[in-house]
């Protein structure tokens, strides 16, 4: 453990420019909601892909935001959600289609999911996206405006919600 432990500290220190624990979850220590919680399984992945790029050069991602929608409830001045939809010809993507999109980019190695919108509660079948996320191997993060959240927060953490940041 004491190498490991070394390798990861300075690994930390390289990618996220400092070592600090900002939070746990499921008893992993969590310094970035850019990648998965230490020691976890999604981690692991993470981590064997580092390898991977690094060994095959290849550029592969590593985080996902994932754009759900195209509606929102609110009109925050931060963000720059309402600029990205001024093309009417554009379609949200169906359930199905959803889900062929995080199984690939799990298949690439993806190990953070950042579901993001418009308004991600806004979805019906947001629950449902979540919990066809292998958790194994990806984290399921979140940004929303939480209007919706004190409803729905029990169903997204039951369908695998890792973590959610709200504006």
């Amino acid at each position: 453990m004491g190498f490991t432990a070394d390798y990861l500290e300075r690994l930390y220190a390289i990618f996220l420019n400092h070592t600090k624990v900002i939070h746990w979850r499921d008893g992993h220590p969590v310094y970035s909601l850019s990648t998965p919680p230490l020691y976890s399984k999604p981690m692991g992945n993470f981590l064997a892909r580092q390898m991977f790029r690094t060994i095959q050069n290849k550029n592969l991602p590593n985080l996902m935001s994932f754009a759900v929608n195209d509606e929102c409830n609110a009109a925050c001045k931060h963000c720059s959600f309402f600029n990205g939809v001024d093309d009417k010809t554009k379609k949200v993507l169906s359930g199905d289609e959803a889900k062929r999109v995080i199984r690939e980019a799990q298949e690439i190695g993806v190990s953070t999911i950042n579901i993001v919108g418009g308004e991600p509660l806004l979805r019906e079948d947001l629950e449902e996206l979540i919990k066809s996320v292998n958790k194994d191997l990806t984290q399921v993060i979140m940004f929303t405006n939480a209007s919706r959240l004190e409803e729905l927060a029990g169903k997204l953490k039951k369908a695998g919600l890792d973590a959610l940041l709200s504006g």
